[in-house]
């Protein structure tokens, strides 16, 4: 065979190969003819127009909500929801990840339920109890207890909430408030209805209870409220009337009590219903409504409120009130805390169409309505500041009949929160910040006849 023709048919040879090789392909160089993926993002199936593998299997978007289905490599945690995918917000409570981080109700606020006493349900104008926390985040409650008509106190432990009466001398307990110094000293400042009296009783780690009187002069301690000082003395505010009605202070001094007269009857004839507060400055702050009488309709009516705190750093030791009259309208309930700049805040709740009406101070005091505008709010009020400024606020929701809390952080944007577990339902919240700096709160499942406590939990959000 010539040269000519041994190089023809070599070419000839060379043409068909090429053709062989290069007749099914997609354009991936590396790929066989069988169309199988060989996992590197080239088009194996011999489809144009795509650089996709398995084409006969698309990544589909079922739900139609921009994202594909995370099954087959996309995004969409739960391609059947269109409230599922990475930009979806988070709908608390419902232990499902609508955002697709992996973790379920991230940022999502919820409450542990727990039962105080079973088969408590006394009068309506006899639900007193009140919370603390020891330093180790341990709830304390102190109540009254309509049966023996005594002084209650629960401590929890790991196995529940022992019952324990401390004071059962007369028809006593009343407004039962509980705090907790910086030794986990736990104090209880109350009034026995029989006496009229104003009663403290003191437990430290080591010691057992021991109750005593604080005043016994006219009618006293309605409305107790306990609170430790800088230098872990107690201080009671409480009312009193002894000829008129006025807010009494008494400070523990030792084994005696100092006391002081601190709002009366130059403002008002004084209702039952005011809170009084220690800030963090050892300030007192305060917040009560006007109490009048109407000759005309023989009744008593709330038209105006107040609020104000003493400075104690007069050069002579003297005690200077600043005070603001808030509104001018009916209400009856009210709270008070501070701010995160250790300004006073005044919560209070109007009668004739239910709104609760915020009051800070700064130079001169404001006033605006609190921004909870899918409920019915309902009394008590109960409010606390935790350390870094958050501001706690409870109170009913009368909608879903639940206690409600209202939180707002850095004085930028209030935020709310149902306390609902299944089928326990109740009212009359009163609140406190744990050492944790998140609230706890204690009131009455009026539903099943139960002391209920609930501390709230807030599951980390994930960036």
């Amino acid at each position: 065979m010539s040269n000519p023709e041994r190089w023809l048919r070599l070419l000839a040879l060379m043409l068909l190969l090429l053709a062989v090789f290069s007749g099914c392909s997609d354009g991936d160089d590396d790929d066989d003819q069988t169309g199988a993926d060989d996992d590197d993002d080239a088009d194996d199936d011999s489809a144009s127009g795509d650089d996709d593998d398995n084409d006969d299997t698309d990544c589909p978007d079922a739900d139609e909500d921009g994202f594909t289905d995370a099954a087959c490599g996309g995004e969409d945690c739960d391609d059947h929801d269109p409230l599922s995918h990475p930009d979806a917000a988070e709908l608390c409570t419902d232990g499902r990840d609508q955002d697709c981080d992996g973790v379920e109700d991230d940022g999502c606020v919820y409450f542990d339920v727990e039962t105080v006493l079973d088969d408590y349900l006394p009068n309506e104008d006899r639900r007193f109890y009140s919370l603390a926390y020891l330093s180790d985040g341990t709830p304390v409650v102190a109540y009254y207890a309509p049966g023996p008509k005594a002084l209650g106190v629960s401590v929890r432990t790991a196995k529940g909430w022992p019952t324990r009466i401390v004071d059962e001398q007369g028809d006593t307990g009343w407004y039962a408030s509980v705090d907790v110094d910086g030794a986990d000293r736990i104090g209880v400042a109350y009034h026995n209805a029989t006496a009229g009296d104003l009663k403290v009783a003191f437990k430290t780690t080591a010691e057992d209870w021991t109750a005593r009187t604080v005043a016994s002069q006219g009618m006293t301690g309605l409305n107790a409220k306990l609170h430790f000082g800088l230098n872990d003395e107690a201080n009671v505010f409480c009312m009193k009337k002894y000829a008129d009605w006025y807010i009494a202070h008494y400070e523990e001094a030792g084994a005696a009590w100092n006391e002081w007269q601190r709002f009366g009857n130059a403002f008002v004839q004084i209702s039952y219903t005011f809170d009084a507060h220690m800030a963090p400055s050892g300030f007192p702050v305060f917040s009560w409504p006007d109490y009048n009488y109407e000759m005309s309709s023989d009744k008593y009516g709330y038209d105006a409120m107040y609020a104000g705190w003493y400075d104690p750093l007069g050069g002579d030791n003297s005690v200077v009130l600043y005070w603001g009259h808030l509104i001018d309208v009916d209400m009856r309930f009210t709270a008070v805390t501070w701010d995160e700049d250790n300004q006073p805040m005044s919560f209070f709740i109007t009668d004739a169409v239910p709104v609760i009406v915020v009051g800070e101070f700064t130079n001169s005091w404001g006033i605006y309505d609190l921004p909870d505008n899918h409920v019915a709010p309902a009394a008590p009020l109960s409010a606390d500041t935790a350390s870094d400024g958050t501001v706690y606020l409870a109170y009913t929701n009368a909608l879903s009949n639940t206690p409600r809390i209202a939180y707002r952080t850095n004085g930028v944007l209030w935020r709310f929160a149902d306390v609902f577990d299944g089928d326990q339902f109740g009212s009359g919240a009163q609140l406190t910040v744990a050492p944790d700096d998140l609230p706890g709160v204690v009131f009455l499942d009026h539903t099943q006849g139960a002391l209920r406590y609930a501390k709230m939990k807030i599951i980390p959000e994930v960036d």
